[in-house]
């Protein structure tokens, strides 16, 4: 009799067991789902802090904002181009001259344009430069002198600084023959377009508010990232292990 009880509990306690075996599976493989859940997220957390960190280091680069202004510049520079360049083919059908694509009177546009540009920028240099600034003090010229020196004694003393003044006097010269063909070309080459308009907005007044604003931005953030560099870089509170 106990044989046969033996028998007919035998089955029910293999059964219970392999139940047991596989919820104890079931739970198990659950578990490992769930921490590997829990890894994705945790290292995704990381990920995205660490990201987050790096753009914020990255927008506040001191070299960030010197490469916008960069940026900027070349782009006025561009447009200013492209005016100078339509200004030089206006100024070939004006006077005859013609090439493949206008190619040729587009260049000797964007040369003359560049070169009144250059022009005007000669006398401002020492607000660019700190290296010409320092040259102006050592050679004691003065900037803002508008003084006549009819004695030769004095005008020798002064010789560069009278010098200065007669190049502040021509750049207002060459602003004025800049203004007029810009001008001109606007009115009459594209009869008032709107787009022509703003392009002379662009090239008359941006491109040397922009070189001051390259040459500021690089004086003062390049500085602040070599003194950065020189420093001991902090440690990272961001970290993957």
């Amino acid at each position: 009799m106990k044989s046969r009880q033996q028998r007919s509990a035998d089955p029910k306690k293999n059964i219970a067991a392999s139940i047991q075996k596989i919820v104890a599976k079931v739970f198990g493989f659950l578990r490992e789902i769930l921490k590997l859940i829990w890894l994705i997220a945790e290292n995704s957390m990381r990920l995205i802090t660490f990201a987050f960190s790096l753009i914020v280091k990255l927008l506040a680069n001191p070299i960030a904002p010197c490469i916008v202004a960069i940026i900027g510049f070349v782009a006025v520079c561009a447009v200013a181009a492209a005016q100078w360049a339509a200004i030089g083919v206006w100024l070939g059908k004006l006077f005859g001259i013609s090439g493949l694509w206008n190619i040729g009177t587009a260049t000797c546009g964007v040369l003359l344009g560049l070169g009144i540009n250059i022009y005007q920028l000669s006398p401002e240099l020492w607000k660019i430069r700190r290296d010409i600034s320092r040259a102006y003090v050592s050679l004691g010229i003065d900037v803002e002198s508008r003084e006549r020196f009819d004695n030769p004694e004095e005008k020798l003393e002064n010789w560069l600084t009278v010098d200065h003044g007669v190049l502040k006097s021509t750049r207002l010269i060459s602003y004025a023959v800049e203004t007029a063909l810009v001008l001109g070309y606007a009115f009459i080459g594209t009869g008032l377009d709107f787009y022509a308009l703003v392009m002379a907005g662009i090239s008359l007044l941006l491109p040397e508010q922009c070189l001051h604003l390259v040459s500021s931005t690089i004086s003062v953030l390049g500085q602040v990232s070599d003194k950065m560099g020189d420093e001991e870089p902090e440690k990272d509170h961001v970290s993957f292990t």
